[in-house]
């Protein structure tokens, strides 16, 4: 097998898998059950990389250039067990997106999204990217703010939010009520990544 082509599929399936991970809660919100395509692609690829790997060795044990795809594979599955994508797109969105996240709120505070009864308000397509799964939830909007911006919407499991509180942490506390609250984390003022266990 040639060499080359043992490298570029390594990198491929690190390419795709690095991609996945990357926009998994995205995925899983907006399309649930169809999140398996590209999971079962990614990690098809993944082992593809891995077999080809270790067919070149088998094949060229001597040549050392032989064992590159393999360790290119290996790398791919260290950031998959051990890299935070979750974390580091949250931080990541967090400056990238803030611009965009602040308008929401100024809309949601002028009035401008369409708030149903649950506190539910479906984004524009302009700001549709600054939830996981398009929409965000208010949970208070009069003389204070809080609104939340969807990291991982769980169904009967735990959900992660990205919420931006006018005043503290303590105003998250006690808007927050209808789901108890597991985690709190100020990332930057007025911004907060919150699990609760819904």
């Amino acid at each position: 097998m040639n060499n080359r082509l043992g490298i570029g599929l390594a990198c491929f399936a690190l390419i795709v898998n690095m991609l996945y991970f990357w926009y998994a809660d995205t995925l899983e919100n907006r399309y649930f059950v169809l999140v398996l395509i590209p999971l079962a692609f990614a990690v098809y690829a993944l082992i593809a990389s891995v077999v080809f790997s270790v067919i070149e060795i088998a094949t060229n044990k001597t040549i050392l250039k032989a064992y590159i795809p393999l360790a290119i594979s290996l790398i791919t599955v260290a950031l998959i067990i051990f890299f935070p994508f979750r974390m580091a797109k949250v931080k990541t969105e967090l400056y990238l997106l803030e611009k965009d996240r602040m308008q929401v709120v100024e809309m949601v505070q002028n009035g401008e999204l369409a708030v149903d009864e649950l506190g539910n308000a479906q984004l524009p397509a302009k700001y549709n990217m600054t939830s996981s799964d398009g929409s965000v939830f208010v949970y208070q909007n009069d003389e204070e703010q809080v609104v939340s911006f969807w990291v991982f919407r769980g169904m009967l499991s735990g959900s992660i939010e990205l919420i931006y509180s006018s005043g503290d942490e303590s105003l998250i506390y006690q808007k927050v009520s209808a789901h108890p609250i597991e985690n709190v984390k100020n990332l930057k003022e007025h911004w907060y990544l919150v699990d609760t266990d819904y």
